[in-house]
């Protein structure tokens, strides 16, 4: 999760610039070690990235950028491309990363025809062991990714920043701050926050030295937030103790190194 927090902030500066990189994959995003020791994510490649301020060239017809299995519909089908094409694709990241296989198969041409015409497979039917009993619930997390692969672009997230912002909800589900039953609530395309998360997503931030809303997650365990009970289940507050209030998900693996 922390890595996907640190290429939607990547993103958010490039697109404010007005740039779309349209070749988002998993090659492109590149795992480095800087000098704190810490792990980040950079983005590479942007050699097709696209001037929405209108210095680019019109792209020629009969021509299409991407990789096949993350590129936009509208990318297939030479439409114009947007912000929100590059969404389309880190959502696409994003459902590997979580179930191990890609949105519409792995037979390409079927896959390319499904990805105009349909829909990407539930989480279930892709990968059943990541909805299996005794898991933390992904219908938040799941119903995230799936707004990011909407076909129609305007169904899409907003911005990469709406992004970010329902990451961080689905992160504290996870970790056990909040309590959702089911899938994120939209308004007009942005985030109707559960109750009270507002005030855990302040005080999450606040605990971590964070100054966004979106909190960057250490593999290791989630830091404790001062006055933020955990609300997940007794069954599942055992890693490694309820009292050291630092433990992770038995999914944090998967959400964090899932295979690509």
């Amino acid at each position: 999760m922390a890595f996907a927090q640190q290429v939607c902030a990547s993103l958010a500066e490039a697109h404010g610039l007005g740039l779309v990189h349209r070749d988002l994959k998993p090659d492109n995003l590149i795992v480095t070690r800087p000098g704190d020791g810490r792990e980040f994510v950079r983005i590479v490649d942007f050699g097709i990235a696209k001037d929405t301020h209108g210095t680019d060239a019109p792209t020629q017809k009969g021509l299409v950028f991407g990789s096949p299995g993350y590129m936009s519909p509208e990318q297939l089908l030479e439409q114009p491309v947007t912000a929100r094409s590059d969404l389309y694709s880190l959502g696409a990241i994003l459902y590997r990363a979580l179930t191990g296989a890609k949105p519409f198969g792995d037979e390409p041409v079927a896959a390319l025809t499904r990805q105009v015409t349909g829909s990407p497979r539930p989480f279930a039917e892709a990968n059943p062991a990541v909805v299996a009993p005794g898991r933390p619930s992904l219908a938040a997390l799941e119903g995230v990714v799936m707004r990011c692969l909407e076909r129609d672009p305007a169904a899409r997230l907003p911005s990469v920043a709406s992004l970010a912002r329902a990451l961080a909800v689905c992160e504290l589900q996870l970790r056990g701050f909040l309590a959702l039953d089911g899938p994120l609530a939209w308004q007009d395309g942005e985030l109707v926050l559960p109750s009270g998360a507002e005030d855990v997503l302040a005080r999450f931030a606040a605990g971590t030295g964070h100054t966004t809303p979106a909190p960057s997650v250490r593999v290791e365990g989630a830091p404790s937030v001062e006055g933020v009970e955990p609300t997940l289940p007794p069954e599942t507050r055992s890693w490694p103790s309820q009292a050291s209030r630092s433990w992770r998900s038995p999914s944090a693996r998967v959400l964090v190194r899932g295979p690509y």
